[in-house]
């Protein structure tokens, strides 16, 4: 190996980190002083102090602490998501003649330096921000809530155990009618059964009929306080108008560890407390519903969905804890967003930039929706094509292509932002269920680092040929 060629390769990489350092601490400091970062924190204490003055005195604690714990914040990722984007557009400028600005222009530092540091400088000054927007939040939640201060005032959900989706898949097939005796029809309904299953729509329960779920206890020793909450629809709406039993079995046992008896003219949610200690020897815990009308009476069938009827959870620590849980997921969205906006910053002039920034996060938006889920049933979502006249046609080879293609970007995009939909940061806040940890850092770690890092190679080559245009 070559001596000099080391030496070089080391000295080209130490100046790119010195300058994509300086050029982040340039953006830092720009990002936190002046009329940007007073006007960004002004709306962000619109959105802290103001939305929680608007709860009523006869809301619910559990109501008070989504608006506080889930609308705030979402309203904090809003408000800087848009600071975030728009500063990253205007952080490379440009005169009005469309040549480079003097001070980057005349800088030896690679283009990928000069994209790394308005970054990282609009990542930090987001974490300085989201910080103090997050501490405002939970003393808001301690100050308007009473309770909010609890140890134990976030719960964690309980995971279905590996196979419990295919044992009620086989007993609700076992119910509905006798074995298909064509291998590959019967292979069909079944597969039908477990798709309905893992989208979590609606099954019945008619009449005399169980339904069981299956839960993994906690490997770390018998969970305090376990709490099941089970909830269906009837004909009437929420549980009225279906007697029901539900139990809460350690595995196999026998007999049930706690019951309760759902009435007709029951509304909301059968909530079942299990004592601690009850499941010391248990490694999982079992939950049945029978329906208890009679068949052929006049009693109704309830409607139940795999994930959403039952929830099993145990205590995981308070409000603080999983705020910060939470800040690691909502980090990525900035620091993404960020790097939007400054790589579309290093392509274009701050006006395109901003509209090309902003109809590209908007085109994300939209694929989030069911229309372009490559995962949906072919029956969930309907294409209607329809005529100037106004009557129903066939689709055009035009039609299909454009469908195909619309989808599999939608898919994309889907697939690429994931690891934020894993994480779910604000709909658990809101919900007081705990975050996961492990989902939160690869949300930054995949939609907040790796991500970026492509939209940084697009930025440095097009802030390449800018270079020398």
């Amino acid at each position: 190996m070559n001596p000099r060629l080391f030496s070089g390769t080391s000295a080209s990489v130490v100046a790119a980190v010195r300058a994509a350092s300086a050029s982040a601490g340039f953006t830092m400091r720009w990002a936190l002083r002046g009329k940007f970062a007073a006007s960004v924190l002004a709306v962000l204490a619109v959105a802290v102090f103001a939305l929680p003055a608007q709860l009523r005195d006869e809301a619910t604690a559990a109501e008070q602490l989504r608006m506080i714990l889930g609308w705030t914040p979402g309203a904090i990722l809003v408000v800087l998501g848009a600071a975030s984007l728009w500063a990253g557009c205007a952080s490379v400028p440009v005169e009005a003649e469309g040549k480079r600005f003097s001070t980057t222009r005349a800088s030896p530092a690679p283009a990928f330096s000069i994209f790394a540091g308005r970054w990282l400088g609009l990542v930090a000054a987001n974490a300085v921000m989201l910080a103090m927007a997050l501490f405002a939040v939970w003393a808001q939640a301690r100050v308007k809530v009473p309770g909010s201060g609890d140890p134990d005032a976030v719960r964690a959900l309980l995971s279905p155990s590996p196979g419990a989706l295919e044992s009620e898949a086989a007993r609700i097939r076992a119910w509905a009618a006798a074995p298909e005796s064509d291998p590959e029809r019967e292979a069909a309904v079944m597969e039908a059964v477990r798709r309905d299953l893992r989208s979590d729509s609606l099954l019945p329960v008619p009449p005399g009929i169980e339904r069981r779920w299956l839960f993994d206890l906690p490997r770390n020793g018998a969970p305090r306080g376990l709490r099941v909450v089970f909830r269906c629809l009837s004909p009437y709406g929420s549980t009225q108008g279906v007697a029901g039993l539900v139990e809460v079995r350690a595995g196999d046992s026998a007999e049930p560890l706690a019951s309760l008896v759902t009435k007709p003219d029951d509304y909301g949610d059968a909530t079942l407390d299990v004592p601690p200690g009850a499941l010391d020897s248990a490694r999982t815990v079992e939950v049945r519903f029978l329906n208890r009308e009679l068949r052929g009476g006049p009693g109704a069938s309830a409607l139940v969905g795999w994930l959403q009827s039952v929830r099993a959870s145990v205590p995981a620590g308070g409000i603080a804890l999983n705020l910060l849980r939470a800040a690691p997921a909502l980090l990525a969205v900035l620091s993404l967003l960020s790097a939007l906006g400054v790589a579309a910053g290093c392509a274009f002039s701050f006006p395109v930039a901003a509209f090309v920034a902003t109809a590209a996060v908007a085109m994300v938006l939209v694929s989030g929706t069911e229309a372009y889920n490559p995962d949906a049933a072919p029956d969930e979502v309907v294409h209607v094509h329809v005529h100037a006249h106004g009557r129903s046609a066939d689709p055009t080879a035009l039609d299909r292509a454009v469908e195909k293609a619309a989808n599999r970007m939608g898919g994309a995009l889907r697939r690429t932002l994931s690891p934020l939909a894993r994480a779910a940061a604000l709909d658990r806040l809101g919900d007081c269920i705990a975050v996961d940890s492990a989902a939160s850092w690869m949300a930054l770690a995949a939609d907040g680092l790796a991500l970026p890092l492509v939209f940084g190679l697009v930025g440095a080559a097009a802030l390449g040929r800018r270079e020398f245009a």
